[in-house]
């Protein structure tokens, strides 16, 4: 069934009571309904909403202007009130998803929740919704709270539209002050006792438990033991644990710690409170497997990992060929037990079986457990395609396979001629797309699709469609969050960029990655010119990475044209790597310092018996220092080498730098201005204006001596001053929303 997405403000009015009065008042309780829906119907008209659902006394709209929901609603409760109709309304902007009759997405859930979460006659709306009407003079607002629903990954702020409230009678009867009316005695005595009884409730519900309805629910499986008498059987073991994790990775409402995150628990004797403050989650699985001929036996058991206690434990005896019914009634049984609820979609595909061939799925076990080591790479093809020999059908086999060839010929591609052959990518978009036209619902097929898309063809809109496809069947895939970040950042959405980049941080604390996507963070900084925040976080990871630091620090110096912190930059890199990297790293410096011998003696040094293209920042400083050592010939030949290449990578849409297409046009635009060609120059830097001019470039090309011919160029001057109001202005508006905690 075809799907609309749309961006909407989305309203969700409720009438408070209305059960209630049905129950006891029937024909008034109709009445009621049809008043409101004539409102509703007016005024949604009005303000050119659409209803999209009636559900018994509530209606879900949809509008394209978050003001003109807010408009709307405000009249709507107006003209509830003077009809005497208990209205609650909330509102949240976002993404609405049409699926038949079917309305999905958070918008609809959030707007649901500040609907039930306000009180009768008030309008509730999310902090997206305030951004956008915030300066509208005729709507009053007033912050509230910052809530975290359930079902909802991040925290909302939740504000109160003030509009005109119901006028309390300020007349008195002196009888009715002195004397209270007989007749209305019980009733005041039966409501009394109702708000006693109702306010104990609360305060039970409250203190009753440790944990709100709304704390969220995470996870992380830890390794499983193999208790089988033969060793190698680990892989099996780890076969077991990770189709496990991956199907409570598809739980909408469940966070799951990564498979690389839990993996240094594997020999540790690490307790669950210290592993829950690590990997920040609520629970740990932990399980054994013991496997003999076509019998396995899997012994599971949950843990709340704060107070370290058991809560549920289970063991399956089972024939061999009914290990994906184990792993199935695991994952359901684990929901079951930290009270979330499993969609029938997630439940179908929980219990679906990747293969009915055992022979085959061990195949494709071994080859996963061997692809971490290089050094097996024949031996993991060889054992993937066994598996796809045995089961043709057998989707994560075909998945595997081009993941694994795609890493293998991408770590060494870009170094190598192969990089622009017009077949490079054919393997990965194969081996994506068999494996998606098995199961078209394997989340990491979407991620694998979304690299050939991202790395080869540099369709990044593409990349994001699959990246929400990719999380949409499983919103932990770390991978297909990361490809979001990156995604966004070449398209020059940093808000959509930091929203990403925030939640891949957030969710692989504990992995080994984390401060690579901590040092990922630094780099947006750079992206939008705010320097300080990059060079924090450089700072921080120095302190667990040094090398990593250091390096990026040598780098931002030379940006801001900091020669002496760079030279000590470069000096600490080099005492902890006196290689090709410290060679690298001195060449740069004596670059920027404008001491072409020592740079030439650096950067030559550095590109001896080295495979690289021809972007690699050292080969365009390399041409650069040769031409100023009036080796014009072979400096010539090198800049026009490396536009030729320039172009070449453009015209395939491939990703030779780090900063994708904006990079290589710079890398071009320099060595058109050393060779002369300033229209050419400038023609570059403007399309780099109209794409993404990111932000380290316009700090690096006033101290990038490539760029020294245009320094005085008014046209120069006015290109470096739009940019920097542009990341001016994104900066405050990035604070903006840190401030009202919507990033």
């Amino acid at each position: 069934m075809p799907r609309e997405r749309k961006h909407s403000a989305i309203m969700f009015t409720d009438i408070v009571g209305y059960t209630a009065l049905m129950g006891s008042d029937e024909d008034k309780a109709f009445e009621i309904l049809s008043r409101n829906k004539e409102i509703h119907s007016k005024l949604i008209e009005k303000y050119n909403g659409t209803l999209i659902k009636e559900m018994g006394d509530g209606m879900l709209v949809s509008f394209d202007l978050a003001s003109d929901a807010v408009y709307c609603a405000i009249e709507i409760q107006k003209e509830c009130r003077d009809k005497e109709i208990p209205l609650k309304i909330g509102i949240h902007e976002g993404e609405l998803v049409l699926e038949g009759t079917d309305v999905l997405g958070d918008a609809v859930n959030i707007a649901s929740r500040l609907e039930a979460d306000t009180n009768e006659g008030c309008i509730y709306i999310s902090g997206s919704v305030y951004r956008d009407i915030k300066n509208k003079s005729d709507i009053q607002t007033k912050f509230v709270k910052e809530k975290r629903f359930k079902n909802v990954d991040e925290p909302i702020r939740v504000y109160q539209v003030l509009c005109e409230e119901k006028k309390e009678s300020t007349k008195t009867n002196v009888n009715t002050n002195t004397k209270i009316n007989r007749k209305k005695y019980p009733i005041l005595l039966l409501t009394s006792i109702v708000v006693i009884i109702t306010i104990a409730m609360v305060v039970w519900k409250l203190f009753s438990t440790n944990n709100s309805v709304e704390t969220e629910k995470s996870i992380a499986v830890l390794p499983f033991k193999n208790l089988s008498s033969e060793e190698e059987n680990q892989y099996f073991a780890d076969g077991v644990m990770e189709g496990i994790l991956n199907h409570l990775s598809k739980i909408n409402d469940l966070r799951v710690a990564s498979r690389t995150s839990v993996e240094k628990y594997r020999k540790s004797a690490v307790q669950s409170p210290q592993i829950s403050k690590e990997l920040n989650v609520s629970y740990l699985l932990e399980a054994s497997v013991f496997k003999s001929e076509n019998k396995i036996r899997v012994t599971a058991q949950l843990i709340d990992a704060k107070s370290d206690e058991h809560i549920w434990s289970g063991q399956y005896d089972r024939e061999l060929k009914d290990v994906f019914a184990v792993m199935s009634d695991i994952s359901q049984e684990v929901a079951s037990e930290i009270k979330i609820i499993i969609s029938p979609k997630v439940k179908n595909r929980i219990e679906s079986i990747p293969t009915k061939n055992l022979k085959a799925y061990d195949f494709y076990l071994r080859a996963n457990s061997l692809s971490k080591n290089r050094n097996y790479t024949d031996s993991v093809i060889n054992l993937y395609k066994k598996a796809i020999e045995l089961d043709t059908q057998f989707a994560l086999a075909y998945l595997g396979l081009g993941t694994f060839i795609h890493s293998s010929i991408h770590d060494t591609a870009p170094s190598t001629s192969v990089y622009f052959d017009s077949s490079y990518g054919d393997t990965l978009i194969y081996y994506a797309n068999k494996a998606l036209s098995i199961d078209p619902e394997l989340s990491e097929g979407y991620v694998l699709l979304g690299e050939y898309y991202f790395d080869i063809k540099g369709d990044f809109d593409k990349c994001i469609e699959l990246g929400n496809k990719a999380l949409e069947l499983n919103p932990n895939n770390l991978n297909a969050i990361e490809g979001m970040a990156e995604s966004f950042l070449q398209k020059g959405d940093f808000i959509k960029v930091f929203e990403y980049r925030n939640k891949l941080i957030e969710r692989s604390i504990g992995t080994p990655s984390y401060y690579q996507h901590f040092n990922r963070l630094g780099k947006d900084y750079l992206a939008i010119s705010d320097y300080k925040k990059a060079e924090k976080i450089y700072k921080d990871v120095a302190e667990n990475y040094p090398f990593e630091g250091f390096f990026h620090l040598s780098r931002l110096s030379a940006i801001q044209g900091n020669w002496d912190e760079m030279r000590f930059y470069a000096n600490k890199v080099c005492a902890i790597d006196s290689g090709k990297t410290c060679l690298r790293e001195l060449g740069h410096y004596y670059y920027y310092t404008r001491k072409w011998g020592e740079a030439k003696m650096n950067l030559s040094k550095y590109r001896e018996n080295l495979q690289m293209n021809l972007y690699v920042q050292s080969h365009y400083e390399y041409a650069y220092v040769l031409y100023q050592l009036n080796e014009k010939n072979e400096a010539i030949k090198l800049f026009n080498e490396l536009v030729e290449a320039g172009k070449e990578c453009l015209r395939l849409g491939r990703i030779c730098v780090d900063r994708g297409k904006s990079g290589v046009k710079y890398l071009m635009a320099g060595s058109y201005a050393c060779l002369g060609e300033k229209k050419k120059t400038y023609d570059l830097l403007h399309e780099m204006e109209n794409e993404v001019f990111f932000g380290e470039y316009v700090g690096h090309i006033q101290f990038d001596p490539h760029f020294e011919s245009l320094w005085e160029d008014q046209e120069f001057k006015d290109i470096l001053k739009r940019q920097e109001e542009k990341y001016t202005k994104i900066r405050k508006e990035l604070d903006q929303l840190r401030q009202e905690g919507m990033l």
